[in-house]
């Protein structure tokens, strides 16, 4: 994946890869900056995404291979952040691709060298630890025709793929009533008998998307029992009334790594001109990861979603967050509920023409939420 490099065209400004001391500096940019409200199209309340205590622990818990990138201003302080996430491919000999996003740039410092050296860093940091062949994808909020343009500004050299649009979806988990009961279908908390043949199940239904990750009996068991096991937070399975699976997703309670906020302005009513102090107010929220239902089965996908939304419910969490290609079941299954959700665009950057993920194009993207 060699690339022709073009220096920034307003200064520089220095990209380093981030260790345990930066954490405070990472956690005060969480803080900084604020992302758009939930509703379709954007618009709404300013809410935040925080990463107490520890920025790291996510990646670690996730048992992901990943590497945070952060440019500091003259004083040493944390302005921008990037984060790379490798994602291994189904077949051993498969080239893995990298999850190029957790895009943040202090609201003081955008719009000048901190967002190029970030891309242009992250560029060099996919070929230095990937190789000719790695590629990555490059996601952003919206239509990504800002971050497009960048990444063709830092590297002319590179190819592009055509944007993919996903949607980040937040699921009011109070609408479970709203869905219609999936007749046939027994969904039901895994257990450690159901891990083989959701690995199976896994294997058959990656087959079908792009950018699935590799997920074995011994990784799903790993989830199971150490990231997944506080219910409602867990794996659950569906299965026919004579037993065979049909589909599975995993329910994770993030909070302990990573928390939804909603910055709540705490001035008085009528003094919304004077400068006053926002609260950050966590949000009760769950994430969908794993989602797997092979073939076009609206019916598992819906009985999957009722079940969880109603145990999340019961438990007391507001959403369950999700993201899906519009070309994916799932999301109709989504649209169906009318969940609201962000657009999102991920772009596939690569050297060679024949790389082999950028030609299953027609094929749905899979991205975990989770790790967004």
């Amino acid at each position: 994946m060699s690339v022709a490099l073009v220096a920034s065209p307003t200064g520089s400004t220095v990209v380093r890869e981030a260790c345990a001391r930066d954490n405070d500096g990472l956690l005060a940019l969480d803080a900084a900056c604020g992302m758009g409200g939930g509703r379709r199209g954007g618009g709404g309340p300013t809410w935040t995404i925080r990463h107490q205590p520890d920025f790291f622990a996510l990646f670690r818990v996730a048992g992901v291979r990943a590497t945070v990138g952060i440019a500091e201003d003259d004083e040493r302080r944390v302005v921008g952040v990037v984060t790379m996430i490798e994602q291994p491919g189904m077949d051993d000999d498969a080239t893995a691709s990298w999850y190029v996003s957790g895009w943040q740039v202090h609201p003081a410092h955008r719009g000048r060298t901190v967002g190029p050296a970030l891309v242009r860093w992250a560029i060099e940091r996919i070929e230095l630890v990937g190789g000719a062949r790695a590629s990555g994808w490059f996601m952003s909020g919206g239509s990504g025709a800002a971050l497009r343009a960048l990444i063709s500004r830092a590297a002319p050299s590179l190819r592009l793929s055509l944007p993919n649009q996903l949607r980040s979806y937040r699921l009011p988990t109070a609408h479970w009533r709203a869905l219609v009961p999936a007749r046939g279908l027994g969904v039901r908390p895994a257990m450690a008998t159901d891990v083989e043949e959701m690995a199976d199940l896994w294997r058959r239904a990656a087959a079908a998307r792009r950018f699935a990750p590799r997920l074995d009996a011994a990784s799903i068991d790993r989830w199971r029992t150490t990231v997944l096991n506080a219910p409602p937070a867990t794996y659950w399975v569906a299965r026919t009334p004579r037993g065979a699976i049909r589909g599975f997703v995993g329910v994770w309670d993030q909070r302990p790594v990573k928390q939804f906020c909603l910055e709540r302005d705490e001035r008085p009513t009528g003094a919304r001109l004077l400068r006053g102090r926002s609260r950050a107010v966590p949000l009760r929220t769950l994430a969908y990861t794993h989602w797997c239902v092979p073939g076009e089965l609206p019916r598992v996908h819906h009985a999957l979603l009722g079940r969880t939304a109603r145990a999340a419910w019961i438990a007391g969490f507001r959403t369950i967050s999700l993201m899906a290609d519009p070309r994916d079941p799932l999301a109709d299954a989504c649209d169906a509920w009318s969940a609201p959700f962000q657009p999102f665009t991920a772009s596939l950057a690569f050297a060679s023409p024949a790389d082999p993920v950028s030609a299953r194009e027609d094929l749905p993207l899979y991205l975990d939420v989770g790790l967004a």
